[in-house]
């Protein structure tokens, strides 16, 4: 075997030992497409701080909210912390609303957000015990 060939043989197979070793470390983004992350009653700083990264995460958050814009935004607040949420253009939410909004987070450039596919007000009702007589 001519010194060339050597060579091209020994390049190629470290190649494919290199292109092996990254597909199998980092081959975690291909198979995390898939991956699908379900946030039942999650709060704004598990949101802020869970990686996105080749994950589809849903989440379902309950809260008030505290401010509407600027731009699309409305910030929901629970436990303190206060997240993100972006709506269709026909919801009318109002700073005071209790919602339980579920969605999709999404982040791109450092920001951070749910966009929100179902919502509903959250209204409290007190109801006196049967056989009260109220």
């Amino acid at each position: 075997m001519s010194g060339r060939l050597r060579l091209a043989a020994a390049l190629g197979f470290g190649g494919l030992v290199v292109g092996l070793v990254l597909l199998s470390r980092d081959a975690g983004p291909l198979a995390r497409m898939d991956a699908r992350v379900e946030l039942a009653d999650a709060t704004p700083g598990v949101l802020d701080t869970l990686t996105v990264r080749g994950r589809r995460v849903e989440a379902s958050v309950s809260g008030i909210v505290v401010q509407v814009g600027p731009g699309d935004d409305v910030w929901i607040a629970s436990d303190g912390d206060a997240f993100a949420f972006r709506f269709d253009d026909d919801a009318e939410v109002e700073v005071e609303d209790h919602l339980l909004a579920v969605g999709r987070l999404r982040a791109r450039g450092g920001r951070r957000w749910v966009e929100v596919s179902a919502w509903s007000r959250v209204e409290a009702e007190v109801r006196p015990p049967s056989g009260s007589g109220l």
